[in-house]
Formats: C-alpha cells, sequence, structure tokens
C-alpha cells in the first residue's frame, strides 16, 4: 500500500494548538493523519491512500495551502490541485515513480506519443495509477505545444 510520512514527526504527537486531520479505516487498511498549521500541512502519515499521498505530498513540498474539504483531501478526491494545468516543471506528477512535469514533457520531446510510450519512457502510472489522468493532460498539452 501507498505510504508517505512528511515533516517534523514529533509534530504528530504533540500538535500543540495545530489543527488535526484524522481518517481511520481499518478494514480498509487506510490510515491517514496530517498536522495544519495555518491550513498549511506541517506533518503527516499516510497509509493505503495512494491519491492523497500524491496530492499532500505536493501541497507539503510546495508549502501550498490545503484545500478547504479535508475529508477529500485525505481521500485523494480534491482534484484541484492535483490536476491543475499550472504545476511548475518541479511538481512531481507520480509519486510513485518521482516523475516531474518536466520529465513527461522531456519524454513527449523525445517523440513519446501516447500514455505507454510516456510510461515506458519514465515509468509514470506504473505504480499505484492514481497520476495516470493528470499524466494524460500534460501530454496532450505538451503535444499541442
Amino acid at each position: 500500500p501507498a505510504l508517505a510520512a512528511l515533516g517534523p514527526l514529533q509534530a504528530l504527537d504533540d500538535p500543540g494548538d495545530d489543527e488535526q486531520v484524522v481518517l481511520s479505516d481499518p478494514a480498509g487498511g487506510r490510515y491517514g493523519r496530517l498536522v495544519l498549521r495555518e491550513g498549511r500541512v506541517r506533518a503527516g502519515v499516510l497509509v493505503g491512500l495512494p491519491r492523497a499521498v500524491a496530492t499532500v505530498g505536493r501541497l507539503h513540498a510546495e508549502d501550498r495551502p490545503a484545500p478547504p474539504d479535508r475529508l477529500a483531501l485525505l481521500l485523494g478526491n480534491d482534484e484541484e490541485y492535483a490536476n491543475s494545468a499550472e504545476l511548475p516543471d518541479t511538481a512531481v506528477v507520480c509519486q510513485c515513480n518521482n516523475v516531474t512535469r518536466k520529465d513527461l514533457h522531456e519524454a513527449c520531446r523525445q517523440g513519446a506519443r501516447d500514455l505507454a510510450a510516456v510510461a515506458a519512457a519514465t515509468r509514470a502510472t506504473t505504480g499505484c495509477g492514481s497520476c495516470t489522468a493528470l499524466v494524460r493532460r500534460i501530454c496532450e498539452s505538451a503535444a499541442a505545444s
């Protein structure tokens, strides 16, 4: 299952006045706990939530504010940030294989013309698959330009 640990993990033990968001689903093998300070991910642990790993990981790395729907964030259903066409080149699109937007554009520039070719060139989409729609959109955008 997808697993991520973000930020200073001691913040999970002593969050102080920071906001805590917790999802516990033992039967489904899913657990998520985030500590947010001023609406930004300060620390967190995610297990069995691959879509959340991708989105929360980006929010944490870029120090961007979390969306208001905290449950959607933990379930990985908040598409506004994850699918933004305005992602910087350094944004990791495929968390499983650490593939950036720049890597995808480079694969397209070197001749990858469909999702299978991009996956073969970069390994994007070959892990949990939660990035497939975004990878497809980025490739379509690269092909159009």
